[in-house]
């Protein structure tokens, strides 16, 4: 079953837009909590993970901080419980999620335009084509197949990415 059978969607996931990492796959590999006090890391560590178990991390698994909604790749596994990330997103207590990489392609629902009432949303397709849609207003499918939200440039609120 293609993205669009039907124009029924099987799964989803909530955007955070980058202008560097495309949207994760919807599966989600490991999920927890940073236990390690500090400022800001760039290196997860979760006790209670076992990051080299059943279905190890690898580098550029996608990683979402859902405190924060903030997203970094995996750059390295240290240990079951400590893997390096490409930025410095999670701080004590902030709860991850850890995703895939396998993204072919979304449609996204925009759930909020802000002030106004219409937002732009720039987005890289899956071809590669990085283009913006202006004036876009709230609770608005958009019918463009794509692998990435930028941040910069994307004014919309509560993007859902489907398949």
């Amino acid at each position: 079953m293609g993205v669009y059978a039907n124009n029924q969607s099987i799964s989803g996931i909530q955007v955070i837009p980058s202008d560097t990492i495309n949207i994760p796959g919807t599966n989600i590999l490991a999920s927890g909590t940073q236990t390690v006090a500090g400022a800001a890391n760039i290196t997860l560590t979760d006790t209670a993970a076992n990051f080299l178990g059943v279905d190890p991390m690898t580098p550029n698994y996608i990683v979402y901080n859902t405190t924060t909604s903030s997203v970094a790749t995996v750059i390295k596994v240290l240990s079951a419980t400590t893997i390096t990330l490409s930025a410095a997103i999670m701080n004590q207590n902030d709860a991850y999620q850890i995703y895939g990489v396998d993204n072919s392609g979304y449609l996204l629902f925009v759930g909020g335009a802000g002030a106004g009432g219409q937002a732009d949303l720039r987005v890289m397709t899956i071809q590669g084509n990085d283009i913006t849609l202006k004036n876009i207003p709230d609770s608005s499918w958009i019918p463009v197949v794509v692998q990435r939200v930028y941040g910069t440039g994307t004014t919309a609120t509560n993007i859902v990415a489907l398949q």
